[in-house]
C-alpha cells in the first residue's frame, strides 16, 4: 500500500510546463522561451495538411508566431496562416487546433512522412523540429483540413 501511494504521489508534481499537453502522437520540442507540444501535421491524403499541437510562451513578455518554414522532399510547399500572426501570451497555451489555422500544401505530406518544420516568432529564437504527418482518422478525425481555394496544392498557387 505504501508503494502504491508513493507511485501515485510521484505523479502529482506541479510542472507548469506540462499543463498544456493534449493527447497526441506528436513531436515535443522546447527552447528557452517556447514549448512546442504534440505537433502533428494532419492530412486528408490530398497533399493538404493542418499543423496542430500546443505552443506555450515561457517568456515574461507576449510573443507572436509569425512564420513557418518546411524542409520537405520533394521541395516546394505553401503555408497559409489564416488570421495570423498568432499571439502567444506569456505562460498561456495557444492550441493550434482550436485557436489557429495553419495549413500547409505539399505533395510530401502523406501519412508516415516526417517534415522538418521551423516555427518563427517575433521575439523568440526559431524552433526547429521534425513533425509527423498523420491521417485525419482516429484521434485526429475531427481535425478540419481546409482545401486551397482553387484546389491546386502546387507551391505558389
Amino acid at each position: 500500500m505504501v508503494i502504491l501511494l508513493a507511485l501515485v504521489l510521484a505523479g502529482c508534481g506541479s510542472d507548469r510546463r506540462a499543463d498544456a499537453v493534449d493527447e497526441s502522437s506528436g513531436q515535443v520540442e522546447r527552447t528557452e522561451s517556447i514549448d512546442a507540444l504534440n505537433l502533428v501535421l494532419v492530412t486528408d491524403g490530398t497533399g493538404v495538411a493542418r499543423l496542430i499541437g500546443t505552443l506555450v510562451n515561457q517568456a515574461d513578455e507576449p510573443d507572436r508566431l509569425v512564420g513557418l518554414d518546411v524542409d520537405a522532399e520533394p521541395p516546394g510547399y505553401t503555408v497559409i496562416f489564416a488570421d495570423g500572426p498568432y499571439l502567444l501570451p506569456e505562460g498561456e497555451p495557444l492550441r493550434l487546433y482550436r485557436d489557429a489555422n495553419v495549413t500547409l500544401l505539399s505533395e510530401a505530406f502523406v501519412p508516415g512522412y516526417r517534415a522538418d518544420v521551423t516555427l518563427a516568432f517575433a521575439g523568440s529564437e526559431p524552433l526547429t523540429t521534425t513533425v509527423p504527418v498523420e491521417r485525419n482518422t482516429g484521434i485526429y478525425r475531427d481535425v478540419e483540413v481546409r482545401q486551397p481555394p482553387d484546389g491546386d496544392i502546387r507551391p505558389g498557387n
